[in-house]
């Protein structure tokens, strides 16, 4: 007999589980991260193919779907046909989809349904509370799916190293987050991928560097210091070297250099406390802080401002659109992230 579903795992804080259980028939995913959703229907979904390669993924938008609809994919199929309904913005199902769906999660605590799983994403914590409170009273195995701040991440890539039986120095989960941005499906990728390029030994930060961000011997983090550190001319070198190498590489120099930019300004009201707590609330390491305290002598309220709007310019541009929607060629797209990244290092040139 195929296992009940779970109940939430606590830890000593009491938060409920990050990972998913792959064999739980009923999950719940609380919270506004696309990427422990994904990673909860991957488990999921890949456990219930290996014991039945016929198993079906069916996808519901809560927000968009009748209550008559979600209990028709929870129904029994006529011949015993397994499938995994995953429903998304579970929050907003309307309350005959609530019951369809209450319904089925007691079928599945008591045993009594082997062909279904069922995982629900409630993006909204505040919204539809009382029915994300009978999901779990009703057995689910809860993922917790807050997005994650600076040194979250960097316990989460640690832990995502371990859990592949690979030793790294204690700066690698920094140093990946400086190249790369805060995006956790891409740092988690960055994990699996040095894990592969690195066969054997310590993974250390020279080999960050020399791996990440796929933009050969060009780190995100030294485009950023570039731009931010108002050496134009060095910007432009490192980001030409960058597209050569890899010509999609424009929108993880922009992140990097986002990522970058939010630190320099969170660090602003900061900068006389001591390091420890800078560190801390900005989610840096401790390295970072004189690097930050070096940019600022470079800007001012204004050219931040005007910097800002740049940078929302480039993130447009380096996903192939211009502000008015129109699309643009790989090589526009390079030219555009070249120009305003520059332009935005020689902004304090210009004051």
């Amino acid at each position: 007999m195929p296992p009940r579903a779970k109940t939430a795992t606590k830890g000593k804080s009491g938060a409920a589980a990050s990972r998913p259980d792959p064999a739980a028939h009923l999950t719940l995913v609380f919270g506004p991260s696309d990427f422990f959703y994904a990673e909860a229907v991957d488990t999921v979904f890949a456990h219930a193919r290996k014991h039945d390669p016929m198993t079906e993924k069916v996808l519901i938008n809560g927000s968009a779907t009748t209550g008559a609809a979600v209990a028709a994919a929870l129904g029994a199929d006529l011949f015993g046909a397994a499938s995994v309904v995953c429903i998304e913005e579970s929050e907003s199902l309307e309350e005959s989809a609530q019951e369809a769906v209450l319904s089925a999660a007691r079928e599945l605590a008591e045993g009594a349904r082997h062909d279904l799983r069922l995982i629900l994403w409630h993006t909204n914590a505040v919204k539809a509370r009382k029915f994300a409170d009978a999901l779990r009273e009703a057995g689910a195995h809860e993922v917790a799916a807050s997005k994650p701040k600076g040194y979250q991440l960097d316990g989460l890539l640690a832990e995502e190293f371990k859990r592949r039986k690979r030793a790294v120095d204690d700066d690698v989960p920094a140093a990946l987050r400086l190249a790369l941005g805060d995006d956790l499906a891409v740092l988690m990728n960055a994990v699996r991928a040095l894990c592969e390029d690195v066969e054997s030994g310590h993974i250390t930060v020279q080999h960050v560097a020399l791996y990440q961000p796929g933009v050969a011997d060009v780190p995100g983090w030294d485009v950023s210091d570039a731009v931010l550190g108002a050496q134009p001319t060095r910007a432009l070198m490192l980001i030409r070297r960058a597209l050569v190498a890899d010509p999609n590489c424009g929108p993880a120099l922009v992140a990097a250099t986002a990522s970058a930019m939010r630190q320099l300004v969170g660090y602003i009201p900061l900068r006389s406390a001591p390091e420890g707590q800078i560190a801390s609330e900005l989610g840096i390491p401790p390295f970072k802080i004189k690097t930050l305290a070096q940019q600022l002598r470079n800007w001012n309220a204004d050219t931040l401002s005007r910097a800002v709007m740049l940078l929302a310019d480039a993130d447009v541009a380096s996903k192939g659109q211009n502000l008015r929607g129109e699309g643009l060629e790989p090589e526009t797209r390079a030219f555009d992230v070249e120009r305003l990244l520059v332009g935005i290092a020689q902004l304090p040139r210009q004051a």
